[in-house]
């Protein structure tokens, strides 16, 4: 009996690290946009000019109650010097730094757009999720399914997201927070836009990487957009493909 006791013992011991449950660390995501798929017959020629598929790793640091979500560097040896295609993917791999803070309720956007940053301040909402019954395992967390329908490029489009309950921080990429565990994984409209996991890590982030945001002109965001429509109009491109929803 008190080797049965021993055993079960040991076995209890070696189980706690896959129950262990986190409130910070750091993930690094790899986001991949679809270019061709929503471009409008008008500009089919441009599918020869830019590739299918753009890539951008990007970064989210975080404890229990914020959150910085942004860009990490990387050579743009794949965007030769002009044309506008090659505009306008540097001012999509420029995603600007995500402030959240879920005890204020805030959030703060970092943008640069046409060599001038902008400070957008907005609310933090609590996004409609609705909850599936399925579940699966990504980078050795066991993940459940949230569905959504979120707008993008001006249209609405259906949003599957898998959060790990055992990342305890309500925190995800982009906008895509506020499920009960952190968000590893996010499939916008059928692989329009997927993120996924490259690495994730449950140490305490330097205080550093949750320094919220300070520089900019502060706008709202309908001034914000109105300002990228406006120039985009100006510069006779879509303004739409570089629209995307609130928070």
């Amino acid at each position: 009996m008190k080797k049965i006791w021993i055993a079960l013992s040991l076995c209890s011991l070696w189980s706690v690290p896959a129950l262990a449950q986190h409130l910070e660390g750091t993930i690094i995501y790899e986001m991949k946009i679809n270019l061709h798929r929503n471009l409008p017959p008008e500009r089919e020629a441009m599918k020869s000019m830019i590739p299918e598929f753009m890539t951008q790793k990007m970064q989210l640091a975080f404890n229990e109650n914020e959150s910085v979500y942004k860009p990490i560097e990387e050579d743009d040896d794949d965007l030769s010097a002009g044309g506008g295609g090659n505009r306008m993917m540097r001012f999509m791999r420029n995603m600007g730094v995500t402030y959240l803070n879920f005890q204020t309720q805030q959030w703060l956007e970092l943008r640069e757009f046409m060599g001038k940053k902008f400070l957008i301040s907005d609310t933090l909402r609590v996004r409609s999720w609705k909850f599936e019954d399925q579940e699966k395992t990504i980078n050795g967390y066991v993940c459940k399914k949230a569905t959504m329908e979120d707008e993008f490029m001006n249209r609405k489009v259906q949003v599957v997201a898998w959060y790990a309950e055992q990342l305890l921080a309500p925190v995800g990429p982009d906008r895509f927070h506020s499920l009960p565990g952190t968000v590893l994984e996010v499939n916008v409209d059928d692989d329009l836009v997927v993120f996924k996991p490259l690495s994730i890590s449950t140490k305490s982030p330097d205080k550093s990487e949750l320094k919220a945001p300070a520089e900019g002109k502060k706008v709202t965001r309908a001034e914000f957009r109105k300002i990228v429509e406006e120039r985009m109009r100006e510069m006779g491109a879509q303004g739409g493909m570089m629209r995307r929803g609130g928070n």
